[in-house]
């Protein structure tokens, strides 16, 4: 074949290529997306009374997978949603929706308050 000054013979198709290993496949709904753990320090505690939660979750789940978390596990509506990545996983802040009581989702998030 000749495009311009130089001349290119074809090349013929690649063979696909052989693993070594098996690619790792993730299911629609992965273990890190149901998992949150809910913070428990004196600042987490007066973001609470705020209506404002605070969880730790993996890295890789996306602000959609965890305002559905939210309503499947504590059954709470997320009025917005705010992420910090850290070195030990990601920092939620779920600003719930007005018509949440406090105490109630903390009673469903495991944290007792007294």
């Amino acid at each position: 074949m000749l495009n311009g000054i130089h001349s290119h013979s074809p090349h013929s198709p690649a063979a696909p290529r052989q693993h070594k290993y098996p690619t790792r496949v993730l299911p629609e709904e992965a273990s890190w997306s149901t998992t949150p753990s809910s913070i428990t320090t004196e600042l987490a505690m007066r973001e609470l009374e705020g209506n404002t939660c605070t969880f730790m979750m993996d890295a890789k789940a996306n602000k959609h997978q965890i305002r559905q978390t939210g309503k499947k596990l504590f059954d709470m509506n997320a009025a917005k949603v705010s992420a910090l990545l850290k070195p030990n996983g990601q920092k939620l802040h779920l600003q719930l929706a007005p018509d949440h009581a406090d105490s109630n989702v903390a009673n469903k998030t495991g944290i007792v308050l007294t």
